[in-house]
């Protein structure tokens, strides 16, 4: 595959550094949501058909600004690409 084919080649570390870089922030701040923030949110509800309320808003509003099943589409782009890289 030549350079065109592929695309300029001279950033690729920099992407590289910038994904791993990412990948650490991800690590330290999902286990501050699911230790903290969710906790913290969970008690703002009164009972569970508040919280089974609040969800079904959160997903309908999620289908309309982003559309239906683009969340599966990028967890399915994720892993192809980590499948691509071997890195799953």
């Amino acid at each position: 595959m030549s350079v065109d084919e592929a695309g300029d080649r001279s950033t690729a570390g920099a992407i590289a550094r910038n994904g791993k870089g990412l990948a650490q922030l991800f690590l330290q701040h999902i286990p501050k949501e699911d230790d903290i923030l969710y906790p913290l949110a969970e008690n703002i509800f009164r009972n569970a058909n508040q919280h089974k309320e609040f969800l079904e808003k959160f997903e309908r509003m999620e289908r309309e600004r982003i559309g239906e099943g683009k969340h599966q589409e990028y967890i399915k782009l994720v892993s192809d690409l980590e499948r691509e890289l071997g890195v799953s």
